[in-house]
């Protein structure tokens, strides 16, 4: 019976996750899905550029599963909830000329990740800088991935993510590199 059970649940999961057909990474994009921290580091790198730069969305795209979501999930400093859910292309759409109109360079100062067999969960705290890598920081949060592997590749399934504020600081564990 539990055997069965199992059989099942892997039947149903795969139906969900499998059936999505994975893009075809080009070879300049391959190295991106060797590891869940390689998948982090490449949505980075693909958002961050100077104003007037188109950002590389091929790159960005390559990095999901078709059917995957962004999450922003966070509370400004007034205590109100926003929430939005969005596919990987709403999420292109919505920032795609913000990004190009401005300075932007995000990356990773602490991770963590839990792996599973062909499943991982990725903590990374980010900041935000302006005008160059090494300009201001604008702002700090979290990114919490969860990713798959499949096809010999990690892919990324859904991020939530929040951004630090007064009232909803970053905690110091979450401020640390613990597995990297």
């Amino acid at each position: 019976m539990k055997l069965r059970l199992i059989a099942i649940l892997i039947g149903l999961s795969s139906l969900q996750v499998f059936s999505q057909t994975p893009r075809t990474a080009p070879i300049a994009y391959q190295r991106d899905g060797v590891s869940p921290e390689s998948l982090v580091q490449a949505l980075y790198e693909a958002i961050s550029g100077k104003a007037g730069s188109e950002r590389d969305w091929d790159r960005v795209s390559n990095l999901w599963l078709p059917n995957a979501h962004i999450i922003f999930s966070s509370g400004d400093y007034h205590g109100k909830t926003a929430f939005r859910d969005f596919t990987i292309d709403e999420f292109i759409e919505s920032v795609r000329d913000y990004y190009k109109k401005w300075s932007f360079y995000q990356r990773e100062i602490a991770g963590k990740t839990h792996m599973f067999g062909h499943s991982a969960q990725v903590w990374s705290t980010f900041e935000t800088r302006s005008e160059s890598p090494s300009g201001k920081v604008l702002l700090r949060g979290i990114n919490n991935f969860q990713m798959v592997k499949n096809n010999g590749r990690w892919w990324i399934v859904s991020m939530v993510y929040d951004f630090e504020s007064e009232k909803n600081t970053i905690p110091r564990e979450y401020l640390k590199i613990s597995n990297r």
